[in-house]
Parts: structure tokens; C-alpha cells; sequence
């Protein structure tokens, strides 16, 4: 099956087909196989899954040390705080 589209460009053929637009307007090479768009398209979407799971598997590893970190800060800064209280302040006044 040969897709036709009509020519809009003058002095051209009426008709010009889609192989024709691939090759000449969008410079497309037409010598390599659909096999090898297969073989690529595959390669993506399995290296797209082991992308996600490494960053799904390196987030819940950072994840904790992050909230230890987190927790630690306002552990100390409730702790200098604290240790500018006011006599009269300790005293409940």
C-alpha cells in the first residue's frame, strides 16, 4: 500500500508519496528494517524499567537517612532554645 498525498509545490508532480516526503523533506534513511526500530523501541522501555526501579529503590534508602537527619536538627535546635530560657521562665512565671 503507497500513501499519495497531493503536491502543493509548483512545477512539481500532481502526486507525491509518503516514502518521498520521508526521504526528501524530513531526510530520512528508508534502508534499515522495522526489526531494528522493534529492537530499539524494546531496548527503551527495558531501560526505562530499570531506571525507575533504581531511582524507586535509591529513594527508599535515602529516604530514612534524610528523616534521621531532619530529626536531629530540630532535636538540637529545641535544645538551644531551651537554653535560652529566663530564670523567671524556668520558674513558670
Amino acid at each position: 500500500m503507497r500513501l499519495t498525498v497531493l503536491n502543493e509545490h509548483a512545477g512539481g508532480p500532481p502526486t507525491i508519496t509518503g516514502e518521498e516526503i520521508l526521504r526528501n523533506v524530513w531526510q530520512m534513511e528508508m534502508g534499515h528494517s522495522k526489526w531494528i526500530d522493534i529492537a530499539i523501541l524494546f531496548g527503551m522501555v527495558v531501560l526505562d524499567r530499570i531506571m525507575f526501579m533504581w531511582i524507586i529503590k535509591t529513594i527508599e534508602k535515602v529516604k530514612p537517612i534524610i528523616r534521621a537527619l531532619v530529626v536531629t536538627r530540630t532535636n538540637q535546635s529545641t535544645h538551644i532554645e531551651d537554653s535560652y530560657s529566663t530564670p523567671l521562665q524556668e520558674a513558670g512565671m
